[in-house]
């Protein structure tokens, strides 16, 4: 599959094809999101329906974890892995969390 990148806009962002998310990536892929990233600052890669464990791994090719919003806190209503920053205001089951949450 060719790997190609389009911008979005004129000012930020770009739309990258080629490339499955879900896969472990190669080098030369590695290579081309890095330097999509740099040259868009934000990068889209559509049609990614990945599971959490893919999106770690797909986020460990560019680098060391750190830690994220929910790392030191593990609450059991909080919906996803502490490595995500899960910035919402509903619980695992998607009911809306209170206003002292």
């Amino acid at each position: 599959m060719t790997i190609d990148a389009k911008p979005l806009t004129r000012h930020i962002g770009g739309r990258m094809t080629g490339i499955d998310a879900r896969q472990p990536l190669t080098p030369d892929e590695v290579r081309a999101i890095d330097a999509g990233m740099d040259r868009y600052a934000v990068l889209v890669l559509p049609g990614q329906d990945i599971t959490d464990a893919q999106q770690l791994a797909f986020t460990a090719n560019f680098g060391a974890f750190q830690d994220g919003a929910n790392s030191t806190e593990r609450r059991p209503e909080l919906r996803l892995d502490p490595a995500f920053a899960d910035v919402s205001n509903l619980d695992k089951e998607g009911h809306k969390l209170g206003c002292e949450d």
